[in-house]
């Protein structure tokens, strides 16, 4: 008991130890750069990174009021790590991904170029050379994936190829991390045998991997613990990895207490924590399983053994990392132990044969290139084994469905319950149990409404899914929060493999910058748009039907309404109302209309009345106008609006709807807004 008392006293008086110097650290070196927060300020700024593509235009990291800072630029020509820029920023205070501060560029920027490159950046110009190095050793989307695995850059990730690791539970293959540093570890130990050797040649090789792939902190808690195995026997100390967690865990905090806000660093962390804890005794449990086992006892021995300590770490590194990843990333893989059991042998082959043809390249370039079609062959059948897994309905279950969310509640109570009985048996099966009648449940959940209306929480902008009797409609899909995501997000957790109809009201951004991103993730059968308008960030080989005269089309046992606009002026004149129909249920939306055009829609189609209305032009003063509420008498408003600065809703229009009589939602008060029709 005492035991127990000391440890809990412990770990309050390093909570308390923490507390204190986070808010010394704050004072004493972060207290000038939080006071620009909201501030425009001409300055200069120090770069430290490549600039990169973003949502924003171009992106680099630097230093500002002597800290780390993110810095979104309109342009990017012949920035490099070590010059200076001069100019305008606002800036927003508060930690991000090892940030401190986040500038936006809002005038023209002068450039000061560096006279030669100083040390610090040049870990920065060696990463660039080994990604030119790898694009011209590998094809481009097998490039993107071994500068991700070897690096830990994923800016050249598709979106598919990021969500298939997603849901094949693999996405910590790109992130420089202890698998990384142990497979680097392990390959140097071919040559240094001795352990003088080992300490001399592979601490500086790590710090110098670390270096070139940013310094993440992954990859730091995962150099110190390694470097503190190398040092042990020469301090005569026994190694214990848990102790030298803690210690590269403190080291990590002291020199940046915000990194306790750093998911990457809570990943890292809690996942090696499990590993340490559990790994070896599922190992050892998995293993004398196997023994038993007739088929699995005729593999090979090495191989037997490496599946097994595979399936282990896996499952122990899911233990206490599971809730930070399904917290974050609002869904965990469900197949991520056996993919990892299956296919992490090809990560460390696909990492040392690709690492070797960099090597050899910067010898003698062919040499290179012709040892990297190994790493070629083995990649490919990587890539192709992590999309038929994420192709398996339910490979991943998202917290945004409430009977997920209540699944992971009642298996942690499972885990507690098999390390409180040491008994496995029992509270596995009854885990088990319960995923397949939450599958269940969720299919007969569904299968009870007739129609379901999703007015999705997209910020500034609008995306609904309508769905009828297993068919699926995607009304607009545009926003400030990563609208296709959302929506592919959404589909997945309800257990949707396909989008039948994507119906867009009009081309504006609001309504269609997450197509690109849907139409990878998940096609849609037939897409509709207005004859008038065109996506003009839609990929060149985007299809879709001109709806020049209204259209009727078949949802389940829905009828939906497409009536375009396309006399009025304007584009968001020229929008295409969306009119859905189900058993005296209806639901309409007319994108961005004004009250112009609602009066000619009146005259041009015949409106239900006493339905659900989205809202116009998201509860502009312009749309929804006396005469057209009066004609649909809608008994509920949703309103699709994130933070802006048009001032959507307008009051105007607020006090119309509730003068009607109409109960009003709005999806940045509300989030998700679901109706469902019997």
């Amino acid at each position: 008991m005492r035991k127990y008392v000391k440890r809990v006293l412990f770990a309050l008086l390093a909570a308390l130890v923490y507390i204190g110097w986070r808010a010394a650290h704050h004072a004493l070196f972060l207290r000038e750069a939080y006071a620009k927060d909201g501030e425009t300020l001409y300055c200069e700024i120090e770069i430290s990174s490549f600039p990169r593509e973003s949502a924003y235009g171009f992106m680099f990291e630097g230093r500002a009021f002597g800290v780390t800072a993110t810095v979104y630029t309109d342009a990017a020509a012949e920035l490099k790590p070590g010059d200076r820029v001069r100019g305008e920023f606002r800036f927003r205070a508060g930690y991000s991904y090892g940030s401190h501060l986040t500038a936006s560029q809002q005038g023209d920027l002068e450039r000061v170029p560096a006279e030669g490159v100083p040390l610090r950046h040049r870990p920065a110009y060696w990463a660039q050379s080994v990604r030119e190095r790898i694009y011209s050793l590998f094809p481009p989307e097998q490039a993107a994936f071994i500068n991700g695995l070897l690096t830990g850059d994923k800016s050249g990730f598709t979106v598919k190829t990021t969500d298939n690791l997603f849901r094949a539970g693999m996405s910590h293959v790109a992130a420089v991390s202890g698998l990384h540093i142990s497979m680097l570890a392990g390959f140097a130990a071919l040559f240094f045998r001795k352990r003088w050797l080992s300490l001399i040649f592979c601490i500086p090789l790590i710090f110098l991997y670390t270096a070139i792939a940013g310094f993440p902190l992954s990859a730091i808690r995962a150099g110190l613990m390694y470097a503190l195995l190398l040092l042990a026997p020469v301090l005569m100390r026994e190694y214990k990895s848990i102790n030298a967690l803690c210690a590269a865990a403190a080291i990590i905090l002291t020199a940046e207490p915000y990194a306790l806000h750093d998911v990457r660093f809570l990943l890292s962390v809690s996942s090696t924590l499990g590993i340490v804890l559990f790994a070896g005794k599922l190992g050892a449990l998995f293993l004398a399983k196997c023994e038993k086992a007739r088929i699995i006892r005729r593999l090979p021995a090495g191989v037997r053994r490496a599946g097994c300590l595979a399936l282990a770490s896996s499952l122990a590194a899911m233990v206490f990392s599971t809730p930070i990843a399904a917290l974050e990333f609002d869904g965990i893989s469900v197949i991520a132990p056996f993919c990892n059991a299956l296919l992490l042998w090809a990560v460390t082959a696909i990492f040392i044969l690709s690492a070797a043809a960099l090597g050899l390249s910067a010898v003698y370039w062919p040499l290179g290139y012709y040892a990297a079609f190994p790493a070629r062959w083995i990649l490919a059948f990587f890539l192709g084994a992590v999309d038929l897994a994420a192709r398996i309905p339910f490979a991943a279950v998202y917290t945004r469905n409430v009977l997920f969310a209540a699944w992971l509640v009642f298996l942690y109570a499972c885990l507690l319950t098999g390390i409180m009985r040491k008994s496995w048996k029992q509270p596995a099966a009854f885990a088990l149990s319960a995923f397949v009648l939450m599958l269940a449940l969720s299919r007969w959940r569904e299968g009870r409404w007739g129609l379901t209306v999703s007015v999705l929480d997209v910020g500034q902008g609008q995306c609904v899914i309508v769905r009828s009797q297993g068919e699926t409609a995607v009304i607009d899909c545009g926003g400030s929060a990563g609208a296709g995501r959302a929506a592919y997000g959404f589909l997945r957790a309800e257990g949707e493999t396909e989008i039948d109809f994507l119906l867009l009201t009009h081309a504006h951004e609001d309504h269609t910058n997450g197509v690109d991103e849907l139409n990878l993730l998940m096609p849609a059968g037939s897409t509709f748009l207005p004859a008038t308008q065109e996506i003009l960030s839609a990929p060149p080989d985007f299809a879709f039907s001109a709806v020049r005269e209204p259209e009727e089309l078949t949802l389940g046992k829905a009828r939906i309404s497409l009536i375009p606009a396309q006399w009025m002026p304007g584009m968001n004149e020229q929008c295409m109302a969306v009119i859905v129909e189900y058993d005296g249920f209806s639901f309409v939306t007319t994108g961005d209309m004004d009250a112009a055009s609602e009066r000619w829609l009146l005259r041009a189609a015949q409106f239900p009345s006493g339905g659900v209305l989205l809202a116009g032009h998201h509860g502009s003063n312009t749309s929804g106008s006396e005469e057209f509420l009066a004609a649909l008498t809608p008994k509920t408003v949703m309103v699709s609006v994130g933070r802006n600065t048009y001032g959507h809703p307008s009051p105007e229009a607020m006090r119309r709807f509730e003068d009607i009589g109409a109960q009003v939602y709005d999806t940045r008060t509300y989030g998700d807004i679901t109706v469902h029709v019997p």
